[in-house]
Formats: structure tokens, sequence, C-alpha cells
């Protein structure tokens, strides 16, 4: 059965265009069947049309690899009187005349394009891909080629786990995706697999009936809700890798609002060696990639599109009790947190004791939500600590940085957040900092929360204007926020050298906090 139909039975998806001279190279992604494009802008890169996807009522997107030089020109298809694009740190050089504008790029970026009152444009440029798969041969699998439908008509579930299976068995392939959609259930991942998504390939989550349902998560606002995953992995697996530049489309805005069901886009359990670059995840409808109790994890160049406005609790990117993980070079827009570190001792989404946090580090990750943009906390059941947000950048957000530890007893210790700029903020509670300890039950023990020490905020740019105090807020003489170091932090265009020009508070369990205006 499929729930949500959309893709045209009769449209292929397209090969990718390649535009190729001795010093830039470019390749045009193929727009899947089950996509249309945008009706307000279109785009070319070298004389070749570069499709603009529409994707929520938020924003729509365009996918591209390349190197060299390029040149994006975007038509609004009316007189274009404004144009921003973000990140404004990275001060992206463009020329607007009469209703087009034109972006120069000199290597891949991740940019949001804001054209007079028209949706944001998400410009995703990718490097250009390396050690591509061959599509056939030895130790590859290709689900087309074994029967999988890549016009979403019938299931492709059991042929893709079977190749999943396969290539494990055989301890170590390539399970390789195709361009096209292929409409699907749950599929667990294994061992020693390399699953890959060719450009223009979907996998599309379209068959409730064939989801098994893991968990009940129960919404602050009461509502029971199950959960459910696209792609988890075998608890205890190792060396398994999912890169290419296709796309996982959880549906997750439909499964809310029609069977009440949180379904998000991959949970790996207890995996070690762990890879995920170049694929786009959409539309998660709970937290969308969860890396729960692994270890040496790397995830780059992966592109998270989901509601920015609608649904909550759609995380993009949480490390649940991981440790040794990267996460490089990506874009997350969501409601809710994008960018998220947790622990927890047990929980009734994940199989296991779990494990502390430790030695995570974000590094050229861009953030849009009306969360918190870099937050840890939330979950602190056992310990956080060497912890890196490294230049960083929020669009828009609620909270800029926030280190919250509410729901947990464990320690945090040894945070930095640094070279981080944040554009605007929105909701009339936004603030750019906040730090502290807390406890959902307000008959707790002293045994029931715990303390953050060693936090520093090094080279950190607001250039929105917030509406509420930031805070640095212990709990109690027992669990105190200890040793806190900002430099370097400008506040509307201003450097500041006092925890008043930051507009920071703090209470009288909280010590040892310096400021200095170098960075």
């Amino acid at each position: 059965m499929i729930l949500f139909s959309g893709c045209m039975e009769t449209a292929e998806t397209p090969l990718s265009a390649v535009s190729d001279t001795k010093e830039n190279r470019s390749v045009i992604y193929p727009v899947p069947a089950c996509y249309g494009e945008s009706e307000q802008v279109t785009a070319v890169i070298g004389g070749q049309k570069l499709p603009v996807i529409r994707c929520h009522e938020e924003y729509d997107y365009c996918s591209f690899a390349f190197r060299g030089t390029i040149t994006l020109t975007i038509d609004a298809g009316e007189e274009v009187k404004s144009v921003s694009i973000s990140p404004l740190a990275k001060e992206i050089p463009f020329e607007k005349n009469g209703r087009t504008v034109a972006i120069t790029m000199t290597q891949p970026e991740y940019l949001i394009v804001k054209i007079n009152n028209k949706r944001e444009i998400v410009i995703a440029a990718d490097p250009l891909e390396e050690n591509v798969p061959a599509p056939s041969g030895e130790g590859i699998w290709n689900v087309a080629a074994l029967g999988a439908d890549g016009t979403a008509q019938t299931s492709a579930t059991a042929v893709i786990q079977q190749a999943i299976n396969a290539a494990s068995a055989a301890e170590g392939g390539t399970v390789y995706i195709p361009a096209g959609v292929y409409s699907i259930g749950n599929l667990e991942l294994k061992s020693n697999v390399h699953l890959y998504l060719e450009a223009g390939a979907v996998l599309r989550a379209d068959r409730p009936d064939e989801f098994k349902l893991f968990a009940t998560y129960q919404h602050s606002s009461g509502t029971t809700f199950s959960t459910t995953y696209v792609l988890y992995t075998e608890p205890g697996c190792e060396n398994i890798t999912i890169d290419g530049r296709g796309t996982i489309d959880c549906l997750g805005f439909q499964y809310f609002q029609q069977k009440s069901w949180y379904n998000a886009a991959f949970i790996p359990n207890r995996c070690d060696n762990l890879k995920l670059d170049g694929i786009i995840i959409r539309d998660t409808g709970f937290w969308g990639t969860v890396i729960t109790y692994c270890r040496d994890v790397s995830v780059t160049n992966t592109k998270h599109f989901n509601k920015t406005h609608t649904i909550g609790g759609n995380d993009c990117m949480d490390i649940v009790g991981s440790q040794n993980v990267l996460v490089r070079r990506t874009i997350g827009l969501s409601r809710d947190d994008p960018y998220s570190i947790k622990t927890y001792v047990t929980h009734s989404m994940f199989e296991g004791i779990g494990r502390a946090a430790e030695n995570i580090v974000f590094e050229d990750c861009f953030a849009w939500t009306r969360c918190a943009a870099f937050k840890l906390g939330w979950g602190i059941n056992m310990g956080m600590s060497d912890i890196v947000f490294r230049d960083c950048y929020a669009y828009s957000c609620n909270i800029g940085l926030g280190v919250t530890h509410f729901g947990g007893s464990a320690p945090i210790r040894n945070v930095t957040f640094e070279n981080i700029d944040i554009e605007s903020f929105m909701l009339a509670d936004s603030r750019w900092l906040l730090a502290a300890i807390s406890t959902y039950n307000p008959n707790a023990k002293r045994t029931e929360w715990g303390s953050v020490s060693d936090l520093t905020f090094r080279n950190i740019n607001v250039r929105g204007q917030w509406n509420t105090a930031n805070l640095l807020s212990g709990y109690d003489k027992y669990t105190r926020i200890s040793n806190v170091h900002f430099s370097g932090i400008t506040l509307l265009g201003k450097s500041c050298s006092a925890l008043e020009e930051m507009d920071v508070k703090i209470n009288e369990f909280t010590e040892n906090v310096t400021v200095s205006a170098d960075s």
C-alpha cells in the first residue's frame, strides 16, 4: 500500500548534466520524478539549466557539484530590489541586474539566498564525488538490476533489504541505488555494507504497511506518538557507509498528520566506523539522523531539509552517547534543534545501555531553526566532555548557543564554541546564549542534576537583535556552572569586554567567569 502518492507514473529521472573545461567542472543533479520545480525562480550554471526544486513552504533548493570557479545566475522573474546571501560572514560576491542575480563561487558552499520577498533558495554546492563505485561488477549489488522498481509503483523494500543482507554476508559490498524513486518501508543496515545513492535516486518512505513501530514517545503536550525509522542498523555492527548524491525522503509531516507517527531518517545503534557523505535527508518527522552509542563517526557534506516552522521534534542531527564524532560541512534546516548532543542511560527508542558523549566536533555547519542552532543537553544521564562547535553559522534561530543541563545528573565538561556567526533571531524569548542547569522534577533530589564546567566562547559574532537576557545559571551550591571564558565577543557590531555589554546575567551559583575583548 502506498500511503502518499506523488510520483509521475511514466516519468524517468534524467541523467546528471556535466559542464567541463580544464580548470572548471560542474555536475548538475537531475530532478527526481517525485519532485516538482520551483515556480518562483529559475537558475543556470555555465549556460545549463540548474533545476530549483520546490521543497517546503519556507524554501526551495538546488543541488550540484563543481570545482574551480562558477557563476550561478538566478532569474527571479521580477526586478531584483533586495538580495542577501548567507552565511553573511563568507561575503559571497554577487551582482544584480534587472531580474537576475549572478553569484560567483570559487569553492563548494551551502548558501541561503533571499531575493525580494520570495521564499529562500538553498544552494547546495558540493565538491565533486570521489571514489564513485561502478554500477555493476564484483561486490556490487545494483538494486535495479535485481528487480527493484525505480518508478515507485511497487515496493522496493524486499529487494533492497535482500541486497543489504547479501553484501553483509559476503563480508563487504556495495548496495548501489541508481537514479529513480524507490518506494520503501524500514531498511536495516548491517556490517560492512556500503549503501550508495546515485544522484537522482530517492529512497521514499511511503510504505507504512512495511514499517515496524519501534517505540512510543510522549510529547510534552501529552500526546503519545509511535516512532519508526526509515534506516537503522543491526545493533553492534561496524563499517557502514552511506554516501552519494541521492535523497532519503521520510515524508515525516504526512506521517505526523495522518498516523501520529514520528518518522526518523537514520538511527545507527552501537555502530563503530560509520560514514555518511553527500546525501540529502528530507522531511524527518522526529529526530532525523541520530548517532546512537556509536564510535568513530564521520558525517560530511550532508543536507538536511526539514520544515522550519510547522512540526516540532524534527532535529536534523542528534549525537546520542557517542564518541569520536566529526560532523563537517553540513546544512540543517528544521523547526527543532538542527545540531544537538544528548546522553541517556536507557531510552525507549534505543537498544542497550548508553554511553558518555566524548570528543565530538561540529565544524562548518549552517543552521536555520525556530529553536537552538547549536546545543547540548536536554538529556544528560551520562557524561559529556570535549565538545567543539567551530566555524559554524546560524541564518535564523531562537537560541544561538545552548548548554542546557536539563534531564539528568551527569557532568558537562570542556565545551568550546568558537568562530560562530549568528545572523538573526525569531520569537519573543530569543537569546544568543543559554547556559543553565535545571530539572524537570520540582521535587527532585540533589543527585538528579549535575554540574557544568570549563566553557569557552571565542570569536562569537551576533548580528541580529535578541529579545531576552542571556543566561549563565547554576542550580544550587552543589551543582554550579564554573570556569567560563569569553573572548572576542562582538554583538551588533560592538566588541564586548564585560558581561553587561554582552547582556549576560549570572546567578550566585555561577563562578569564575572571565571576559576579554581579544580573541
